[in-house]
């Protein structure tokens, strides 16, 4: 049985494509505030989802279970290329010292790029760092890294990710969201995050049926598909540490919650529903992915490329 690997430190991952690699639905609830999301945000110290619905002025806040508490002011009203984080520890932001757990704002829907932290509640603005916008294309997402004390952003007009100093607003490194020998992969409605219990970059976009797991050096560190959990269109990504958990905002109006990060090792050929069992719809799933050309089948080397290993791949792991 194949299987996929994440490690801490030197050690280099197994990349494959997965369904789910251990991940589970736990929850989901449409809002009735609004409709299609861009982005999306967590504060475990308050236990509450922030979300975007496209082109509004205010944020809203919900509970877990999709109780509706306030709206926050947006520091630039309006707008779908923006991104919302959490950080559980004091950090700098253009000289200024931003208490832990401030809203953080990425936004980008007109130049220039710029990273403002708020108030949670008042929506008071406590810093800014305005970023040079000539070296970038456009940030639909951005997540903060403790270990590295820096943000990585999502440029979804150019398919890349830079890291970024908001301390003084320099670029310290960007690179290609598909390098070499990973499945395709590209950005529309989109966004990064950064798990802090294994220090991976986690990417998402409405156009595509998986998470991207990166190293914050820019190799690929395997895709999880989420379809087969019935999580589909996702927009924006926030991480829950404290739990292990996710939410995910989504262009079709859904909000997901998934359990089970960092990724455990998976059966890559668990590919249908019911996941956790290998039955006649894994293989249906399979052979109707391989023949439609779908990523979900490619299951061994080379990448992007679907012939008779991936079936061997496929039967040796069911």
């Amino acid at each position: 049985m194949r299987r996929l690997s994440f490690s801490i430190g030197l050690c280099a991952p197994v990349a494959l494509s997965c369904a789910g690699g251990g991940l589970s639905l736990i929850s989901s609830f449409n809002p009735a505030e609004g409709g299609s999301m861009n982005s999306i945000g967590y504060d475990a110290s308050a236990d509450e989802v922030y979300v975007h619905f496209n082109h509004s002025a205010v944020i809203h806040v919900y509970a877990p279970d999709g109780t509706f508490i306030r709206t926050v002011p947006k520091p630039d009203p309006g707008g779908n290329d923006d991104d919302m984080e959490f950080v559980n520890q004091a950090i700098d932001i253009n000289g200024t010292i931003v208490p832990a757990n401030s809203l953080i704002v990425i936004e980008n829907d007109g130049d220039p790029p710029r990273i403002t932290a708020v108030h949670p509640v008042t929506g008071a603005i406590i810093a800014e760092q305005v970023f040079d916008g000539g070296l970038f294309g456009q940030w639909t997402g951005g997540g903060y890294s403790i270990a590295r004390g820096t943000f990585f952003t999502a440029d979804w007009s150019r398919d890349y990710i830079q890291e970024v100093d908001a301390t003084d607003g320099t670029v310290l490194n960007e690179f290609v969201i598909r390098p070499p020998g990973s499945p395709y992969f590209v950005f529309f409605y989109s966004d990064v995050d950064v798990l802090n219990a294994d220090g991976r970059l986690y990417l998402v976009s409405d156009s595509q049926e998986m998470i991207r797991g990166m190293t914050p050096e820019g190799e690929w560190a395997g895709d999880f598909f989420i379809e087969p959990l019935g999580v589909t269109g996702i927009s924006g990504i926030a991480f829950d540490d404290t739990r292990g958990e996710v939410w995910l905002s989504s262009g079709n109006g859904n909000v997901y919650r998934l359990g089970g990060f960092p990724p455990s090792g998976c059966n890559t050929a668990d590919i249908g529903i019911p996941i956790g069992l290998l039955d006649l719809n894994d293989v249906t799933v399979f052979v109707d992915a391989f023949l439609g050309g779908a990523p979900i089948a490619d299951l061994a080397p080379p990448a992007g490329v679907l012939d008779l290993a991936d079936v061997i791949a496929f039967s040796q792991a069911f």
